[in-house]
């Protein structure tokens, strides 16, 4: 190709470069533009939403998740779940109050002296009414710090998931 032929293409290709990144840029801007006039999400609408068991089996409404290595939790667990079930009463909102119905499952992890490991408890899935995810969370929460864990027991921390049902029958404990 000769010299002058090259130049042109060469400057062709860099003004089809040009213009496609500028495009873009527009197109990005564009939805940046929009974006910022759309309402933020609901952090709850990003978790999957907790499924209700029609037949009423299956959960527990405290699951360990970490091995007891031997170690009897139970009595353990009833004074944990005794705390915040207590908790959570006094946090329960209006809609459920009022008879919103939803199943909320929190995870959560304990070290041994009783402290919440991670600052706060997480929720696994949403009942997709946030002032029910907010009372299950906080009665987490208002709980703690919880008692040191029972003796013999020698790991560090534990896992815990807490079922919260609103308005829905308790189901059934299968083993």
């Amino acid at each position: 190709m000769p010299a002058k032929t090259m130049a042109t293409h060469s400057a062709g290709v860099n003004v089809t470069i040009w213009r496609s990144a500028f495009i873009t840029l527009i197109l990005a801007g564009c939805w940046l533009a929009c974006m910022a006039q759309q309402p933020l999400q609901n952090p709850s609408s990003v978790l999957p939403r907790c499924q209700v068991a029609e037949n009423n089996s299956g959960n527990n409404a405290i699951q360990m998740l970490t091995p007891t290595d031997g170690v009897d939790f139970n009595p353990y667990l009833s004074r944990l779940l005794a705390a915040v079930k207590r908790a959570w009463y006094s946090t329960i909102p209006e809609e459920g109050r009022r008879g919103e119905k939803g199943k909320v499952v929190v995870q959560f992890k304990i070290r041994k002296d009783g402290t919440l490991a991670d600052k706060e408890a997480k929720t696994v899935c949403t009942s997709g009414h946030p002032g029910l995810d907010d009372s299950a969370i906080g009665s987490i929460q208002k709980s703690a710090p919880f008692e040191h864990f029972p003796d013999g027991y020698d790991r560090d921390s534990v896992t815990l998931r807490f079922i919260f049902l609103y308005n829905l029958p308790m189901e059934k404990t299968t083993k």
